[in-house]
């Protein structure tokens, strides 16, 4: 199966993955999984395991930067080292604040001052 997920070698191709347990046919897990989600006390508690990790990890989308779960590489782009993406995110905080306080002095955008008295009128 290995053979399979290496095979190609170019720079620039896939990754290299683990062999994929996924497609492997359990039968008695199956059975096994049948039998509890036919139980509704366990179908509500375990939904609600998977509704509480479905909004965790949805929270953890809209924390950009936010590199507290070790274990996790959320925001970490491949090829990247955890200590290297802090400083390229650093990098284009500041960047992305400089090039808004240019478009603010250059008249394209309104400044924060003006951005809250509009919102204070409606």
């Amino acid at each position: 199966m290995e053979d399979k997920v290496n095979k190609k070698k170019k720079l620039g191709g896939r990754r290299k993955r683990s062999p994929s347990i996924h497609n492997i046919k359990r039968p008695r897990l199956s059975k096994r999984f049948k039998e509890l989600w036919a139980d509704p006390e366990w179908r509500a508690k375990h939904s609600a395991k998977l509704e509480a990790g479905r909004l965790a990890k949805q929270a953890a989308r809209h924390a950009v930067g936010d590199f507290s779960n070790p274990k996790s590489r959320f925001g970490i782009p491949d090829g990247m080292r955890r200590p290297e993406a802090k400083r390229a995110l650093a990098l284009a905080r500041e960047q992305a604040e400089k090039t808004m306080e240019d478009l603010e002095k250059a008249g394209v955008i309104p400044t924060k001052e003006a951005a809250t008295t509009d919102e204070q009128r409606l």
